[in-house]
């Protein structure tokens, strides 16, 4: 097998990866993907270590290059995979999950019909595993937030939400279609840039939803935007489709404005101060 279908098995089934496994005569396809924004390297204490920033961009990135990459390997367990080959890492099936965080005793939380208790504020937070939505049920006001900090952190932000819920950058058309069925009041609480606008906009054309809009947004764009999101190729994409539609939420609208003023996006992090260590 081609070592790199092999180590985008790995990426895929462990959403990062060490460094050192990515295949040396592959730079150029890496240097590609962090430059595309599906993928970053990052400098850990124990060396560098890549990530998935995007999947849906990098499986599209990936089906371009390898057509039946989907093939390549037969979506057998980690398990199997050991028995077929001696390497759990051949293995094809990924376990995408949502975190879930209690932020005040109201709303309700239960598996197979069982309430699940979860303890106000806890930083450790419940996975639930997308294969097992069907078990799940949830109730209450929920904040959908993009990136881990501000998850950690959400009752800073949104104390009158009962469960936040971390999403890691990409909402699954199974998270949606699980919520449109749960008796929920959604906000979508993204970064401010085209791709976290793309999240909000899949969202409430699904379901009732509201954009998370900061009141001093305009504030944090002047002082804190960053001008780097626009130089990532999907930033872009997002970009021109959301300006080319013609059935956005005002709130969309209120923030592709900024983007334009300032040509830069904000990560959201910057609304989540954190004050304490975890």
């Amino acid at each position: 097998m081609n070592p790199l279908i092999s180590t985008l098995h790995l990426l895929l089934e462990n959403r990062s990866i060490a460094y050192s496994k990515w295949p040396r005569r592959e730079h150029e396809y890496l240097e590609r993907q962090i430059m595309m924004g599906s993928i970053r390297v990052e400098q850990l204490p124990n060396g560098r270590r890549i990530s998935i920033l995007n999947n849906e961009l990098l499986l599209n990135e990936i089906t371009e290059r390898f057509p039946a990459f989907g093939e390549a390997t037969p979506r057998n367990t980690r398990y199997e995979a050991v028995i077929a080959e001696r390497d759990a890492h051949l293995s094809s099936i990924t376990y995408p999950g949502l975190g879930v965080r209690r932020l005040r005793n109201t709303g309700e939380i239960k598996f197979d019909e069982r309430t699940i208790e979860l303890n106000l504020g806890m930083k450790s937070y419940l996975n639930i595993i997308e294969k097992e939505f069907s078990k799940w049920s949830i109730c209450g006001k929920i904040v959908l937030i993009e990136n881990l900090e501000p998850f950690l952190h959400a009752e800073v932000a949104h104390p009158n939400y009962d469960f936040a819920l971390y999403y890691a950058g990409v909402l699954s058309s199974n998270v949606i279609d699980w919520l449109t069925n749960q008796k929920v009041d959604v906000l979508v609480a993204p970064d401010y840039d085209p791709v976290g606008l793309s999240q909000y906009e899949k969202t409430r054309r699904t379901m009732d939803s509201k954009l998370w809009v900061p009141e001093d947004i305009g504030i944090m764009f002047h002082k804190f935007h960053k001008k780097e999101t626009l130089s990532k190729k999907n930033n872009r994409s997002f970009l021109l489709s959301l300006i080319e539609s013609s059935d956005l939420a005002n709130d969309t609208i209120q923030i592709l404005d900024l983007i334009s003023e300032y040509q830069a996006g904000l990560d959201q992090e910057i609304f989540y101060p954190v004050h304490s260590e975890i």
